[in-house]
């Protein structure tokens, strides 16, 4: 189904649904997506990828911020540099319901810590 979406020139939404859906095929969970043109691509470019194409895809924050180890930043496609919390807060800035991504914004803070949240 990624593959089909993927293929020949769909809209910013479906392009980034499907490489959202072609990032959860990986078998292995694992750290490349192969395109429908045979190209292979690091899962953050493909997450990233998506944002750029549609920046309120909670799926895509929140897994790139379980991409991201201990002090490690990435840069978004509009220029913002995040970290592990802050992805996870513009996940829950787009899914107010997204219960993993509180979990993982959890995860993340030290006993007595606050996060704050998007209005």
């Amino acid at each position: 189904m990624a593959a089909m979406v993927l293929a020949g020139n769909p809209t910013p939404r479906l392009r980034a649904v499907g490489l959202c859906a072609l990032y959860r095929c990986v078998p292995d969970g694992g750290h490349t997506v192969v395109l429908p043109d045979g190209r292979t691509q690091h899962e953050r470019d493909a997450l990233l990828d998506a944002l750029a194409c549609d920046s309120s895809l909670s799926f895509a924050y929140n897994t790139l911020g379980f991409t991201l180890q201990g002090g490690e930043t990435v840069q978004l496609h509009d220029g913002r540099t995040l970290n592990q919390r802050e992805l996870y807060i513009e996940a829950l800035r787009c899914d107010r319901d997204y219960a993993t991504a509180y979990n993982n914004l959890g995860r993340t803070l030290q006993r007595g810590e606050t996060a704050q949240l998007h209005d």
